[in-house]
C-alpha cells in the first residue's frame, strides 16, 4: 500500500531531518492536550482530599506547562511541517518538469488537460502526504503508545482495554481505506478524464465547425460530473462510518476502564481519574486515522500517474 513512500521521498529531496523534527514536534503538541486533561483530571480529584500544597505543586507546574507547550509546539510543527511540504513540492515539481523538457512530443503521450493535472493536481497532493498523513500519523502512533504504556502501568487490565480500542479503531479505518481504493481509482480517472475534456473545448472553441460537437462534449462533462459525485458520497460516507467507529471505540473504552478502576482494589481515586478521562483525550486523535490513511491511499493514486511520467 505504501510501496510509493521511499521513492517519493527520494524525489522530495533532503527534508528527512524537517520531517522527523516535525513528528516530534506534533507529538508533542498532541501529547500536551491529552497530558493536560489526564495531569488536571488527577490534580482535581488530589486536591479534594487537601494534602499539603507541596504534594500538588508538580502537577500544578505540569499543567501549565502543557496549556502552554501544546499552542508554542503546534505553531512551530506547522512551520516546519509546512516548509517540508514546500520543499518537497518544489523538488518534485522540478524532476518531473526536467523529465518532460526531454519528450518531445508531449502530446503524443497523454492529452494536455490529462497532463496539466498529472503537474498540478497530482503532485501537489505530496505537501497533503506530509501534512494530513506522515506527520499525524507517526504523532499520533507516538501518543497512543505513550498513553496505552502509562495506563498500563497505573492498571494492566485498562492498559490492554485501551491496546484493543486502539487496535480495532486503526482495523476499521484500514479496511475502509482498503475498499476506498477502486473508488479512488475510478475517481482519478474521471476527473483527468474531465480535465481533457474540457482543454479540448476551450482549445477548440474558436473553431466555427465545433457547434455540433460541443453539445456531446458538453454532455460528457455533465456525465462526468454525476460519476465523480456519486464517488466521492461514497467515499465520503465510508469516511463518516470510520470516524463514527472511532469514536464509539474509544468512548467504549473509557466506559471499560470506568467500570474496571471501580471494581479495582488498591487503586488511587486520582489515579482512576487519570486512566478514565485518557481515552477522552485521544478520541481526537482517533478520529483523525481515517482520514490519515485515506489521504494515502489518495497519494498512491497520484505517485503512480507521477511515476508514469518519471518512467
Amino acid at each position: 500500500m505504501i510501496w510509493y513512500l521511499p521513492r517519493l521521498l527520494r524525489l522530495a529531496g533532503n527534508i528527512r531531518a524537517r520531517l522527523l523534527g516535525a513528528v516530534l514536534l506534533s507529538a508533542c503538541a498532541i501529547g500536551s492536550s491529552v497530558a493536560l486533561l489526564a495531569v488536571a483530571s488527577w490534580l482535581i480529584v488530589r486536591a479534594s482530599y487537601h494534602p499539603p500544597v507541596l504534594y500538588l505543586l508538580v502537577a500544578v507546574v505540569a499543567v501549565r506547562f502543557f496549556g502552554i507547550g501544546r499552542g508554542v509546539f503546534r505553531y512551530t510543527e506547522r512551520l516546519l511541517s509546512h516548509e517540508s511540504a514546500f520543499r518537497a513540492l518544489t523538488s518534485v515539481r522540478l524532476a518531473v518538469y526536467t523529465k518532460l523538457e526531454r519528450l518531445a512530443p508531449v502530446g503524443q503521450m497523454w492529452r494536455r488537460g490529462d497532463l496539466l493535472t498529472r503537474l498540478i493536481d497530482d503532485i501537489d497532493s505530496f505537501a497533503g502526504l506530509i501534512t494530513r498523513a506522515l506527520i499525524p500519523l507517526m504523532s499520533i502512533a507516538v501518543v497512543m503508545s505513550a498513553a496505552v504504556l502509562v495506563t498500563g502501568l497505573i492498571d494492566p487490565a485498562s492498559g490492554m482495554l485501551l491496546a484493543i480500542a486502539i487496535t480495532c479503531t486503526i482495523a476499521v479505518a484500514w479496511a475502509v481505506m482498503m475498499r476506498d481504493q477502486s473508488d479512488e481509482d475510478a475517481l482519478s480517472v474521471v476527473r483527468a478524464d474531465r480535465a481533457a475534456q474540457v482543454t479540448e473545448i476551450v482549445l477548440g472553441a474558436s473553431d466555427p465547425g465545433i457547434g455540433s460537437a460541443a453539445t456531446r462534449w458538453l454532455g460528457r462533462i455533465d456525465e462526468l460530473d454525476h460519476r465523480e459525485e456519486r464517488l466521492a458520497r461514497r467515499i465520503a460516507r465510508r469516511a463518516g462510518i470510520a470516524q463514527a467507529a472511532a469514536i464509539l471505540t474509544m468512548s467504549g473504552a473509557t466506559a471499560g476502564i470506568w467500570g474496571l478502576a471501580a471494581t479495582t482494589k488498591g487503586l488511587a481515586p486520582e489515579n482512576a481519574a487519570l486512566i478514565i478521562l485518557l481515552p477522552l483525550g485521544l478520541l481526537e486523535l482517533a478520529a483523525l486515522i481515517p482520514a490519515g490513511l485515506t489521504q494515502l491511499g489518495r497519494t498512491r493514486i497520484s505517485a503512480e500517474r507521477i511515476f508514469d511520467v518519471l518512467n
